[in-house]
């Protein structure tokens, strides 16, 4: 964690939440990192500079000089690539490239044929984050003690690799390597089938009618927090992870067809051990 990091000047692009808890967090533990915020918003840009999540921002990083070396991008997951290829011009030869994106084959599969042997791209999820979105919610500590996962794959830049999950160790992260595909399904599962299961919660509760509003308990609430996660977001997840989520809801719906058949049959012995059976792995499956 207290290697030093092996880039001086760094570009953060896109600065909302994960972007923003970036910069701070990098600031509090390396303050002589220069951070260049990359984006479209004028505001949001001057917000995060405000925040001291960036050093300066430019909205044309191909005029930025003198060039970085690294970068980060934060964008939507259906914007990476081409985020990549906006801060092109702006990168040093053989500059670390990373993302934060929740999907990741995809991605890394565009976002390596688009930096070549210019510029050296792994893929980068860490898994941390809110329902909360923009700089406003950002916070020094977001990744600390959480899990990264970092995508190599055959064509990855050992030094490259070394660098990226050096980064996020610096922050207090955990990382773990998978290969982009076996990332896409675990996290179909793990965090996006989550999301929708909330987000059908709230349509199922919203059928019944107003009244039901002052009868949500914290059960209730602690379940669908989620939901309110940015729909733009998760809507660009659910479309670049489709595959691995359709696999992912189809096993889920066979849960419930189980258990909707148990209950019509009154099967207390079966009902019990559903129920026992999501205790006792849910006891096991608690973070460590």
């Amino acid at each position: 964690m207290n290697a030093p990091l092996p880039f001086h000047r760094l570009g953060i692009a896109g600065v909302g939440l994960l972007g923003g808890s970036l910069g701070l967090a990098l600031k509090s533990r390396a303050p002589r990192l220069h951070i260049v915020g990359i984006g479209r918003s004028e505001e949001r840009l001057a917000e995060a500079l405000h925040r001291g999540a960036i050093d300066q921002y430019t909205r044309d990083p191909a005029a930025l000089d003198p060039p970085l070396d690294a970068v980060v991008l934060c964008t939507p997951v259906r914007l990476v690539p081409v985020s990549l290829r906006s801060v092109l011009p702006a990168l040093a030869p053989h500059a670390l490239v990373t993302d934060v994106g929740s999907t990741k084959a995809g991605i890394v599969r565009q976002c390596e044929a688009i930096a070549g042997n210019a510029v050296w791209f792994i893929g980068s999820h860490p898994i941390a984050g809110s329902h909360k979105t923009g700089v406003q919610a950002a916070r020094a500590n977001l990744f600390h003690n959480k899990i990264c996962i970092v995508t190599p794959t055959p064509r990855s830049h050992p030094p490259a690799l070394e660098a990226v999950t050096g980064l996020w160790r610096f922050l207090g992260m955990k990382v773990i390597c998978m290969d982009p595909e076996a990332h896409d399904a675990f996290l179909a599962v793990s965090s996006h089938l989550p999301h929708i299961a909330a987000a059908a919660l709230c349509h199922t509760a919203k059928a019944k009618g107003s009244r039901i509003e002052t009868l949500l308990g914290t059960g209730f609430r602690d379940t669908t927090r989620v939901a309110e996660g940015d729909p733009t977001l998760w809507l660009d997840i659910c479309l670049e992870n489709r595959e691995p989520l359709l696999e992912a809801l189809r096993g889920y719906r066979q849960v419930l067809d189980n258990f909707l058949s148990q209950l019509e049959r009154g099967d207390e012995e079966a009902l019990f051990h559903f129920l026992t059976d999501a205790q006792e792995w849910k006891k096991r499956a608690r973070p460590r």
